[in-house]
């Protein structure tokens, strides 16, 4: 919504010069580019921009040299040699390994059997329920059914009838993608507003079960058991990893990164209970991030801080921190660099330290190590577009590990992830 009002407000003062800077321009794929050439290029027209987002919404190495010129010819990167006077960070490989075969509950064959699990139990109790789902749907379509007063108004409500009569004959992800935006934004703007608050929680579960009942499955399993075991693992190391020797070590503060609050809050635990004074910020915090920050720069004893990346991962100058402790590596590399950024800035006067901590299970992947590599994944897909290259050896590396095509476009590397645990 922010990008489309940018661009609405570019073309209403009819702006010849439009500047965007930006750290990490691309975080994936090329047709992120879209906004910034519907703002600076009046011959980007939708017609354009239709068969762009076609183009560019999958990693073709082909098409993708040619929009690594088109940057070129529009950009400029400066490099970070140019301001900063210390080296690059090191990175350093933290294997952590569990006694008493504690990490075989997280490789990927285990977890594999509990989503098989999982789902079937789920598909069984959706099916066996099905009835209520239909019946929820259709006292709620029918609540919709008595405003209709316009010929255009009952059109649009028998097209969106038909459209997910279809989609529940068997969804498509491609011929039927343009049918599923149809129903989503009838239902947004149509629909929705007409029911009351219980109306809409019991309309929302029904048609995800009606839509597509698999995909509902596969989210929950993702969420409920996969999620669950992810923040489960780190947990389960946090008092193997070593932490003290890194914080104790350091020559300035340490700054630690997590996906999950309940391991940033077991981490909090862990450093309290070997006598430091961590400070955490994340969404259920009550204190503004501002507040804490400057707890943390002011205090000397305040330390570590413990952050997620969505809380810290951008807008905010930490150089008094030179180690940054990952306990979970983020799916995206963009979310690393911007929480690298916070310490590895200017102003920063000494080497900054990475700590990359990750199940070791050996031979035996695990979850920790496949989110490893669907990082590295998107951070191939981003240099490829920005200009970075990227030996075929290290591509066909990853691109084995992660059993893909390399033109699979990222969402595809989060379904071939997730399918990794059918």
């Amino acid at each position: 919504l922010r990008s489309k009002m940018f661009v609405s407000f570019c073309k209403l003062i009819d702006c010849h010069h439009v500047v965007f800077s930006s750290g990490t321009p691309i975080k994936a794929l090329g047709f992120e580019c879209i906004t910034l050439l519907q703002c600076i290029d009046p011959l980007f027209t939708p017609q354009v921009e239709d068969i762009f987002r076609k183009i560019f919404g999958v990693s073709s190495k082909r098409a993708i040299d040619i929009l690594r010129h088109r940057i070129d010819l529009i950009g400029h990167k400066i490099p970070q040699s140019v301001f900063m006077t210390i080296p690059p960070p090191i990175v350093k490989q933290h294997r952590v390994k569990l006694p008493n075969r504690l990490g075989d509950k997280y490789t990927v064959k285990n977890i594999k059997l509990e989503m098989r699990a999982y789902i079937k139990e789920r598909l069984k109790y959706h099916t066996a329920n099905m009835k209520k789902y239909i019946t929820i749907y259709d006292e709620c379509i029918s609540v919709y059914g008595k405003t209709v007063k316009t010929n255009d108004a009952m059109v649009e409500y028998k097209r969106y009838l038909s459209y997910i009569d279809i989609i529940r004959r068997g969804y498509d992800n491609v011929a039927h993608k343009d049918m599923l935006k149809y129903c989503k934004e009838f239902e947004k703007k149509k629909l929705n507003p007409v029911l009351n608050p219980s109306q809409k929680k019991a309309f929302k579960d029904a048609i995800s079960v009606i839509r597509f009942v698999q995909l509902k499955v596969l989210g929950e399993a993702l969420g409920q058991v996969l999620g669950k075991r992810r923040s489960e693992c780190i947990c389960t190391m946090i008092p193997y990893i070593g932490l003290m020797d890194f914080v104790e070590n350091a020559d300035k503060k340490t700054l630690c990164f997590s996906s999950f609050i309940d391991v940033l809050e077991t981490t909090k635990q862990y450093f309290i209970d070997n006598g430091l004074k961590p400070t955490v910020v994340h969404g259920q915090v009550d204190r503004s991030v501002d507040v804490i920050v400057k707890d943390f720069k002011t205090d000397p004893d305040v330390n570590p801080m413990l952050a997620t990346f969505q809380s810290m991962s951008a807008g905010i100058t930490l150089t008094l921190c030179n180690v940054i402790i990952f306990l979970n590596l983020p799916w995206r590399d963009y979310l690393k660099q911007q929480s690298v950024a916070r310490a590895f800035r200017m102003g920063q006067d000494s080497v900054v330290y990475l700590i990359e901590v990750t199940l070791d299970t050996g031979n035996e992947p695990n979850i920790s190590t496949r989110s490893q590599d669907i990082m590295n994944w998107s951070r191939q897909q981003v240099e490829l577009i920005m200009g970075k290259d990227i030996s075929e050896k290290e591509l066909s590396g990853i691109v084995h590990r992660l059993n893909m095509n390399p033109k699979t476009n990222f969402e595809k590397a989060i379904r071939v992830f997730s399918d990794l645990f059918r």
